[in-house]
């Protein structure tokens, strides 16, 4: 039986991992930049409730 194929499908090929290697490394990189988008976007998100519900950090209003 060779490396990777199954022993009721004799006649296939077996799977060479580094062949696939490349396409799955531009899907990570696309993903990894999407997610660090996601993580800054959920940051500001976190920082701007914190502000809103701060007790004494209430902005002037410099408009009277």
């Amino acid at each position: 039986m060779t490396v990777g194929a199954l022993s009721c499908q004799p006649g296939l090929p077996p799977v060479l991992a580094a062949a696939k290697m490349g396409p799955m490394t531009d899907k990570k990189k696309d993903r990894d930049q999407r997610l660090a988008a996601a993580l800054r976007e959920n940051l500001q998100r976190r920082k701007a409730q914190a502000r809103e519900l701060a007790p004494g950090k209430e902005e002037k209003d410099c408009s009277s």
